[in-house]
């Protein structure tokens, strides 16, 4: 690996990182979904819903924050986890209207955009953030990696992604 990015990864020997953007985490759901016309949903609001979520091992504390916020409003989320291909599985299935996913709001953006019937909503009350890190081998950093991670740097600062994520 020359240089990766990854969701609220786990700490790795030999593997330095740097948090790059954090965003509130979105939901997705059908547009026939009968919380689709609500622009910012509360957690509670989700408490008899099924949410699908990849599996837990690909992003523990990414995973983790979610259900604590759930659990912060006085509830466990019912979760339904996808192990292969993870995002394709929960996008096809939100046409079917009933379950609701959940991903990083850059995510939830597009994934609306493919023009499947799928609209995205702030979840709010608490809000949830997640956190999308640079990832690359500690002991070498080539002059190629530490352009890009300049670059990415200032577009974080540009753009302010580590300021203020809930706006």
């Amino acid at each position: 690996m020359d240089i990766g990015l990854a969701l609220a990864p786990q700490p790795v020997d030999g593997v330095a990182g740097e948090i790059l953007r954090k965003e509130p985490v979105s939901a997705l759901l059908s547009a026939r979904h009968h919380l689709a016309d609500t622009p910012r949903i509360p957690v509670t609001a989700l408490r008899d819903e099924t949410l699908l979520l990849f599996p837990r091992h690909l992003a523990p504390a990414y995973y983790d924050g979610i259900v604590a916020a759930f659990r912060e409003a006085g509830f466990s989320p019912d979760i339904c986890a996808f192990d292969e291909p993870p995002v394709y599985a929960m996008l096809a299935r939100l046409a079917g209207g009933r379950e609701i996913g959940l991903g990083p709001a850059s995510f939830a953006e597009h994934a609306a955009k493919t023009g499947t019937g799928i609209v995205f909503r702030e979840i709010v009350d608490p809000p949830i953030l997640a956190e999308l890190s640079m990832l690359w081998p500690a002991n070498d950093l080539s002059p190629a990696i530490a352009n890009v991670l300049a670059t990415a740097r200032r577009s974080a600062e540009h753009n302010k992604w580590l300021h203020n994520p809930t706006t």
